[in-house]
């Protein structure tokens, strides 16, 4: 499944994050440079390792921690589906207000 399918937005190239101290001082600014999606099988564990912030089995736990997001994704995407299908009218489409469907 493709990240625009599940509406992930992909970070922009150029975009910049101001990083502050408790004070609200900026102290550095963080530009995304570049951009890649890889896919799920070939993700390497030295990125596991940088992104999960350890070297204690970090593709396990990097693999674990999306794929358990991406299955809630996936369920959403299904509900959203199944909505749409569901209240279509012979002569048009009922607009739904997803926000409201999934509050507890």
């Amino acid at each position: 499944m493709e990240n625009e399918e599940l509406d992930l937005g992909l970070p922009k190239v150029g975009t910049k994050l101001i990083v502050t101290d408790f004070d609200g001082k900026a102290k550095a600014i963080i530009e995304t440079m570049k951009v890649d999606t890889i896919p799920f099988n070939l993700i390497s564990i030295e990125y596991t390792q940088l992104d999960m912030g350890t070297d204690i089995e970090p593709l396990q736990k990097w693999k674990k921690a999306h794929w358990d997001f991406l299955q809630v994704q996936l369920k959403i995407q299904q509900k959203t589906y199944w909505l749409f299908v569901r209240d279509i009218k012979p002569f048009g489409q009922k607009t739904i207000n997803i926000n409201n469907v999934y509050k507890k």
